[in-house]
């Protein structure tokens, strides 16, 4: 799942002025509990939540696209929800963001650009960060070229994307 951004400055920058610019602004995946569906995401200065999916949608109408793993592509949904759900309440990755946030100033970006490396995982994790590392826990890598840490929503959907557009909620 992948959130538009709206009238809100820090959702246009974060969607026109990332590293790969898109419409996008926040990521997350879902998950069914009990015949009811529920996102997973990692909330700016809150952490990880589970909320509802259909009162995410009435709150925001048209808003949340929907993306699956493309057909024929090796996929474990259960570990990568599993992983989702072991990072429920942990801490949002406010030192991530930052670390990511100072990649976008053109002398550090050229000196430090983003990585590929996926070491230390255990980094708490802003949203488009812990969706690919979640994904990755279901055994595919959403960017296999750049890593976990340096992931925004847009760089999550690309021409080589293993993930494909379903339809917007409304």
């Amino acid at each position: 799942m992948l959130y538009r951004a709206d009238w809100k400055l820090s959702n246009r920058l974060i969607a026109k002025r990332g590293h790969t610019p898109s419409p996008y602004c926040h990521a997350g995946i879902v998950a069914k509990w009990r015949n009811r569906l529920f996102l997973l995401e990692m909330i700016q200065w809150t952490g990880g939540q589970a909320k509802a999916l259909s009162q995410q949608v009435r709150d925001y109408p048209g808003k949340w696209d929907v993306w699956r793993v493309k057909e024929g592509i090796k996929y474990h949904p259960r570990n990568a929800t599993k992983a989702a759900i072991d990072d429920i309440g942990k801490c949002y990755g406010r030192w991530a963001l930052a670390r990511l946030a100072i990649t976008h100033l053109p002398i550090v970006n050229y000196f430090f650009p983003r990585k590929s490396d996926d070491g230390n995982q255990e980094l708490p994790a802003h949203c488009s960060m812990a969706v690919s590392r979640w994904v990755r826990k279901g055994s595919v890598d959403l960017r296999p070229d750049l890593s976990d840490k340096f992931t925004e929503p847009g760089d999550l959907v690309h021409e080589k994307s293993p993930i494909e557009y379903v339809c917007t909620l409304i």
